[in-house]
């Protein structure tokens, strides 16, 4: 039996047929996709949804439909046209794929016309995608009456860093739910919460355009729809460095969580303290490969920074905070190197209040984050170099009560008041309860 080959989208989207269920998948940045994640997608459907219709909706890719054919035959594959002339200008240099969230438009678009319950999204670069996936994102949302499933995924214990650093502690904080992967690549929606995406006005905003699973994940915490995550596993793509470097890409994530802070401002001042998240499937360890120890090099950049950027950082930072890192990079050489995380939580904070009130200047402030990070990166890498990934959680948790006992500082400064913190900064705290 052969294979049926994709169909491109009916020019008038209620014409499509309707189906339960909508696997879609995003292209790469070079506009293609894994035949692997293709197959998986296929039989995730088949094999765990066999009594619902389910549709495969492929968006963004670049190459002739034709090109797609599965390896599987019965299912049904929908090529969405290209989304080329939908790159704007970002405000720092793009390090993601610049069509992205208007393909993610188009894919969400298409489950709404279709009528699908649910729908899952993954990236198709990603080669360690199996048909297990879409069974964990789907199944919380058709059995389990979910809105929102995020990703959790294995990574090395020295991945994912400005996810652990300031992605993840500075919305838990804020919103108060411990969503571990807000940056997650992988997703799925229930039909609720996929039309209120689709109704966002401006799909072209930067926090959306440049970060669009950041902003979806703000939206469903924010606005209280019914959040969970699955363990997928290992996420592993081949992948080039971002364009822009380090620099370019903190910028930009630093630039949207802002963003999204200044639009939900009512919401985030009044909520305190943080509550898990149901998770489902089974976290497990794998043997991944080890990433270079470059803690010595990003603590003398660190140090290099503070005598060459003190003049921005001044205009961003209290007297107090920019004296604790004076004296913290003084310190660079040490064995080992302490980067406080109180002293951190106080440069986030005070870096999104300057983005609000000085919005001119963001273009120049926000890159000066960088080297900020990377101290406080060098101090976590190596306070983790011998401990298992269960410990490595938990110097996380010690980063994330702190930005959450930190709150009301935030709060006060954002209001134009003085924070209570005092110039000494304390060894960070060992975990505690936390208020839910």
């Amino acid at each position: 039996m052969q294979p049926e080959l994709p169909d491109r989208i009916p020019s008038e989207p209620a014409a499509l047929d309707p189906a339960d269920l909508v696997a879609g998948i995003l292209a790469s940045g070079h506009g293609r996709i894994h035949p692997g994640v293709l197959r998986a997608a296929c039989l995730g459907l088949e094999k765990y949804f066999p009594q619902l219709t389910g549709m495969i909706v492929v968006s963004g890719v670049l190459e002739e439909a034709g090109d797609l054919a599965l390896e599987v035959s019965g299912c049904r594959v929908v090529v969405l046209p290209a989304c080329l002339d939908a790159a704007g200008a970002a405000p720092f240099p793009f390090h993601g794929v610049p069509w992205k969230a208007a393909a993610l438009h188009q894919l969400l678009r298409v489950a709404v016309h279709a009528g699908a319950r649910a729908c899952a999204v993954v990236e198709g670069d990603v080669h360690t995608i199996t048909p297990e996936w879409f069974d964990l994102l789907l199944r919380p949302i058709v059995l389990g009456g979910y809105d929102w499933v995020a990703p959790r995924y294995h990574r090395h214990k020295h991945d994912g860093g400005i996810t652990h650093g300031l992605a993840y502690p500075l919305l838990r904080a804020l919103f108060g739910w411990q969503v571990r992967e807000p940056l997650g690549g992988e997703f799925a929606a229930s039909a609720r919460f996929i039309r209120r995406l689709v109704a966002e006005d401006d799909w072209q905003r930067p926090a959306i355009r440049v970060t669009p699973g950041l902003w979806m994940t703000t939206v469903a915490v924010a606005e209280s729809y019914r959040v969970c995550q699955s363990f997928l596993g290992a996420r592993l793509r081949n992948a080039a460095g971002p364009v822009g470097g380090l620099a370019g890409m903190l910028a930009q994530i630093s630039d949207s969580l802002f963003r999204l802070m200044e639009d939900y401002e009512s919401v985030w001042r009044d909520r305190r303290g943080s509550r898990p998240t149901d998770t489902f499937g089974h976290r497990f360890e794998l043997a991944l490969e080890v990433s270079p120890d470059r803690a010595d090099a990003m603590a003398a950049a660190f140090a290099s920074a503070c005598g060459q950027l003190e003049g921005v950082w001044s205009e961003v930072l209290l007297p107090e905070t920019l004296d604790a890192v004076r004296q913290t990079a003084s310190r660079a050489n040490n064995r080992p190197f302490r980067f406080e995380n109180e002293l951190w939580t106080r440069i986030v904070f005070e870096f999104a209040v300057a983005h609000r009130v000085r919005p001119h200047q963001r273009a120049w402030l926000l890159p000066s984050l960088a080297p900020l990070y990377l101290g406080w990166l060098a101090s976590f890498l190596q306070e983790t170099r011998y401990l298992v990934s269960s410990e490595v959680e938990e110097r996380i948790e010690d980063l994330c009560r702190c930005f959450e006992r930190d709150k009301l500082d935030l709060v006060q400064l954002w209001t134009g008041g003085s924070p209570s913190y005092g110039k000494a900064l304390a060894p960070s705290p060992r975990p505690v309860e936390v208020e839910t």
